[in-house]
């Protein structure tokens, strides 16, 4: 959020009409979750009309699996 109330992503949205977000990404319990949790939560207090819902596509995200014996290294 901007000081003056505006939002880039809400602006934009308002601007295109989205109505559906399409989320993917290559972290997904930190990226991903963070912007669908956030996004969520603009629409259901009304800030991005006329966004109605966001989608996950669990086939096109992946998250960083750090080994055990690599982290002890």
């Amino acid at each position: 959020m901007e000081k003056d109330g505006s939002n880039g992503f809400a602006d934009w949205a308002k601007a295109n009409g989205v109505n559906v977000v399409l989320v993917v990404g290559i972290c997904t319990d930190i990226c991903v979750l963070d912007f669908v949790s956030t996004t969520l939560s603009a629409r259901n207090i009304g800030l991005v009309p006329p966004l109605e819902d966001v989608v996950v596509y669990s086939k096109g995200c992946a998250t960083f699996d750090l080994p055990l014996h690599v982290a002890k290294a």
